[in-house]
């Protein structure tokens, strides 16, 4: 095992931060996306409640001239308005009902009738009443049944699009080392970076994640690699949220100089979860491809860039409203980063390794029929983030050439475009635009390849009604041991 180390400034390496802030400024203009709202079905709508509660009847005694009674409301896709006439047993000179939003008659008759319309489009509709009498009082009732499917549809949506938005942090939480130039570069920032196998646990979520490639990227031009995450989480909130994912990684890249590389990365992931408290169970799977680019823009600084399009399928079951629908969706990624890696003091021995990310992440849920007919409307949820992650660290080597490193890390976490429209009836649903985490750790690596982090954390720094506290570890262990 060999531990790299030098004396360079602080001050120099911040005006390398600084210098490269051009490149984040570049991607966000490149990032400034906007992403589609979903179109919720609500109901009843405001027009319904007001018919149910009389607002729109309109009576007229007889020998009474012709005489108008117009309404203007909100109504909702689907909802029935029942609209009757009543003659009380004669005949009015004029009974006229229109929609004169769509130009449409609905009733034009003398004697009493009913007609049930059916609101075609979600909006403010404008409608007329028009009576005339002489020997027989006349009078129009409007009544409102709300759309049937409206629940299945409004619940369908919150269920889909907070699911798709839980993935999206998942999978953002967990990007790929391997497509990253500093992760195989042995020494630069973690050492055995080339092959590695990881095991991370707390008391809400652990993960276990493995990495190899065919041989030492800095022997070949080519490397052909494979990468594989699994999470399992399980908080005790209002929703009683539990779930899992799997990831696999793998892509093919080539070295076009000891400081450039370029490549074509796939995934396929899985991922599971229910909610005991609201009934819902969701499983989907899918997959993204896309090219990536990493680069050494000075002696300890990196920049890597992926983008990524793909699909997945997935099922839901919600209570007794939906069971075991199918419905696909499509996606597509975006993602920078900045590392930067510094050693400084006697022997090297303080590190301060700074990172800056920023992220695009886009999910459009297909429109979908249920088993029962239910048309469920298209969604699209979007995530754009950034974060800021300096890590400080202090370390040294035992007469058994065993080193320990105590570290402190920051994390700051902005999400610059938030997802929108998240909500479950019933339950407080909230996300922060801003948050931070604090970690202290202490890292142990043996001369045999094996490293052994432990930490202590607390997350929830300027939340909202938001706080973690918890213990994780890490173990690496040499993979090529285990390969030969």
């Amino acid at each position: 095992m060999r531990w790299s180390g030098g004396k360079k400034s602080v001050s120099k390496f911040l005006s390398k931060i600084s210098a490269s802030a051009l490149v984040i400024s570049a991607l966000w203009c490149l990032l400034s996306i906007t992403p589609a709202n979903a179109q919720f079905v609500t109901s009843p709508s405001a027009g319904c409640n007001e018919a149910n509660a009389g607002t729109y009847d309109f009576t007229v005694p007889i020998n009474t001239p012709l005489t108008s009674s117009p309404f203007t409301a909100q109504f909702a896709v689907g909802e029935m308005l029942t609209i009757t006439l009543d003659a009380f047993g004669g005949v009015v000179l004029t009974g006229i009902a229109r929609d004169t939003t769509a130009g449409a008659t609905l009733i034009d008759s003398p004697g009493s009738t009913s007609v049930i319309y059916s609101i075609p489009s979600s909006g403010i509709r404008s409608f007329e009443l028009v009576l005339e009498t002489s020997d027989f009082t006349g009078e129009f009732t409007v009544r409102c049944t709300p759309n049937p499917v409206a629940p299945v549809q409004q619940a369908a949506s919150n269920s889909v699009r907070n699911y798709i938005y839980r993935r999206t942090n998942a999978l953002l939480e967990k990007e790929p080392d391997r497509p990253r130039l500093a992760r195989k570069d042995v020494g630069s920032l973690w050492p055995n970076g080339i092959q590695k196998m990881h095991f991370e646990g707390d008391q809400d979520r652990g993960s276990l994640e493995f990495g190899t490639s065919h041989s030492n990227p800095w022997a070949d031009e080519m490397d052909v690699w494979v990468e594989g995450h699994y999470t399992w989480y399980d908080y005790d909130n209002d929703i009683d949220v539990e779930g899992e994912q799997a990831v696999l990684y793998f892509g093919v890249d080539y070295t076009i100089t000891s400081d450039v590389l370029i490549g074509v990365l796939g995934q396929t992931d899985w991922t599971n979860e229910s909610a005991d408290a609201i009934g819902e169970d969701l499983e989907g799977s899918g997959w993204m491809v896309g090219p990536y680019f990493s680069a050494q823009l000075t002696q300890n600084l990196f920049f890597d860039a992926r983008a990524a399009w793909g699909r997945s399928e997935n099922t839901l079951t919600l209570g007794t409203l939906i069971t075991n629908e199918e419905f696909d969706t499509e996606r597509w990624l975006v993602r920078a980063n900045l590392t930067g890696n510094e050693q400084f003091g006697a022997e090297g021995r303080w590190r301060l390794t700074p990172s800056a990310a920023i992220v695009y992440f886009e999910e459009e849920q297909e429109e979908y029929s249920t088993n029962t007919n239910v048309t469920i409307l298209a969604q699209t949820v979007g995530l754009g983030r950034a974060t800021f992650e300096p890590e400080f660290a202090y370390h040294w080597i035992t007469s058994k050439n065993t080193l320990i490193e105590p570290q402190l890390t920051l994390t700051g976490i902005w999400d610059f475009d938030p997802a929108s429209g998240l909500a479950i009836p019933g339950f407080t649903y909230e996300t922060d635009q801003w948050r931070a985490s604090i970690e202290a750790s202490i890292q142990v690596a043996w001369t045999s390849g094996v490293t052994l982090r432990a930490s202590g954390f607390y997350d929830g720094i300027g939340a909202r009604g938001f706080e973690a506290r918890g213990a994780r570890i890490w173990l690496d262990l040499p993979l090529d041991g285990l390969i030969d």
